[in-house]
């Protein structure tokens, strides 16, 4: 019988096996070795939790931290490479001051001085990241949670979440699961752009919550992940309404990011329908509606519904699953995506149906619904 140092040797050697693994030019060559490499972590982490511990450990930990360069993270220039003189340092600049400058092109300054704006994410975002190594990655981590006599075990999930929380966070308080009023985000909002700034540069974070929202309820645990981008996102769509002259492109990287957040939030039950199928059809609004729809309908409800695990049950397949049934959204979350989809039903007229028609005319009980005043008025004309 090995001991638990060794043990815990064998499982970090044999996670540095995986990423050398990664690193193979040959793709038979590197799929012959990630295999072997499945077999040694799923023999070890069904043996031994402390195995499986350490195993889920050094995968996220290398993920993000050692071998991010194979999931396509982007490193950030250090201000030594900007070949910045000191004498023109904002920084150094602002601290010969005795009252601050309050000119805005230097409060709302982001760029560097004779050097224009600092060097986005734009053309790195557009860099075709390999999703196979991702893949690769996820099916190592799903070895690992496996267990032998427990098909469904949701035990390594719900650690791969707590884990993320514990790398990404930089906070040690407010890391709990509820969220918070929405005046409350101003408290907290640097290290809410500290993790925003975390999936932007390293996108192998949206598969690994993709990962853990497909095994419910392990999403609840990384709440703080998806309360910081969900403020994020929505005091940007609010800051479109400042320049109202900015060309608005559907397709840019905060359309993406909020994209990605309601696809998690609807994958991992977090949200009930007609909210859970927000994300397909949120392209369709403009900043203020979608900042709206932030804010009323997804804020407010999570807020008022705790994303915990008791709100998941057992079904006969012992999967933990959220009966929609039981949990039926109350009218003030959904009132106000319902006015705006009436006031565009030429676009989303099917949407509609699906979302608001066809589960009342389904519904065994069916509840008393109120008309918007503009169709009463239409039909009196």
């Amino acid at each position: 019988v090995m001991r638990t140092t060794e043990v815990l040797k064998l499982s970090i050697l044999s996670i540095k096996y995986f990423f050398l693994a990664l690193t193979e030019k040959s793709p038979i060559t590197r799929s012959a070795a990630v295999n072997r490499a499945y077999l040694l972590l799923a023999r070890q982490c069904s043996a031994r939790k402390a195995a499986r511990t350490a195993c889920i450990r050094e995968l996220v930990e290398g993920a993000l931290f050692y071998y991010g360069y194979l999931f396509g993270q982007y490193e950030e220039p250090e201000v030594d490479q900007l070949e910045i003189p000191e004498h023109e340092m904002v920084l150094l600049q602002n601290q010969r001051h005795t009252l601050g400058p309050n000119a805005n092109r230097t409060v709302l300054h982001a760029g560097v001085i004779g050097r224009g704006l600092r060097p986005g994410l734009a053309s790195n975002a557009q860099k075709e990241y390999p999703a196979e190594m991702q893949t690769l990655l996820l099916k190592a981590l799903d070895a690992c949670c496996t267990v032998a006599d427990k098909q469904n075990s949701v035990e390594g999930y719900s650690m791969i979440s707590l884990l993320l929380v514990e790398m990404v966070s930089t906070d040690v308080m407010y890391n709990g699961l509820p969220f918070p009023d929405e005046e409350f985000t101003k408290v907290t909002m640097e290290r809410d752009l500290m993790i925003r700034r975390a999936f932007s540069t390293s996108p192998v974070l949206w598969a690994l919550l993709g990962f853990i929202a497909a095994h419910r309820p392990a999403l609840c645990f990384s709440s703080v992940l998806l309360r910081a981008m969900c403020a994020t996102c929505l005091h940007q769509w609010r800051a479109k309404n400042v320049n109202k002259f900015q060309p608005f492109d559907p397709n840019d990287e905060l359309m993406v990011c909020t994209q990605k957040l309601l696809q998690l939030l609807a994958m991992g039950q977090l949200l009930p329908p007609p909210l859970s199928n927000l994300h397909v059809i949120i392209k369709h609004f403009e900043p203020p509606e979608i900042a709206l729809l932030l804010k009323e309908c997804i804020w407010n409800y999570l807020k008022d519904h705790v994303p915990s695990p008791a709100l998941f049950h057992l079904d006969s397949n012992e999967l933990h699953w959220r009966n929609p049934n039981m949990s039926k959204i109350p009218p003030q979350y959904v009132d106000t995506l319902r006015n705006l989809m009436q006031k565009k039903l030429t676009k989303l007229g099917q949407h509609y149906y699906q979302m608001f028609i066809m589960p009342e005319l389904n519904d065994p009980n069916p509840v008393q619904v109120c008309l918007v005043d503009s169709v009463a008025n239409k039909r009196d004309l």
